[in-house]
Parts: structure tokens; C-alpha cells; sequence
């Protein structure tokens, strides 16, 4: 699970609404109601917490140790 923090009341809507979604067509109906900007802030907020969030990198150092040599 996630945490995002500091987000405000629009912003949290968004990301709850974000994580529901379940077509393209909720995604773009959230672009119309709350502008495609803030939608996508949003959304970059929640990858980046993701990737904040990622602990076991052992298999991506062995990938990309082959294209260090």
C-alpha cells in the first residue's frame, strides 16, 4: 500500500477516484472534471510514491550490470 501525503482535499479525491478507475473512459471522464493538469500531477504523485515504495532491486542490478561492461 501507498501513502501519499500533503495533498489536499481535491488532490486526495483525485487519487481516490484515480485508484478506483478501472477503464480509460473513467480516466478521461476525471480529465474533464477536474482538469487533464491536476489528473495527471496526481497521478505521477502515486507512481512516484510507488517506485518510493519498491525494495527489492537486486533482479534490476543483475539486468543492468550486463550493459555496464
Amino acid at each position: 500500500m501507498i501513502t501519499l501525503e500533503g495533498l489536499n482535499f481535491r488532490q486526495k479525491s483525485i487519487a481516490e477516484a484515480l485508484w478506483r478507475a478501472e477503464s480509460k473512459d473513467v480516466l478521461r471522464a476525471l480529465a474533464q472534471v477536474y482538469g487533464a493538469r491536476e489528473v495527471r500531477v496526481v497521478q505521477e504523485m502515486i507512481l512516484a510514491a510507488a517506485l518510493d515504495a519498491v525494495e527489492d532491486t537486486d533482479q534490476a542490478r543483475q539486468v543492468l550490470k550486463q550493459f555496464s561492461k
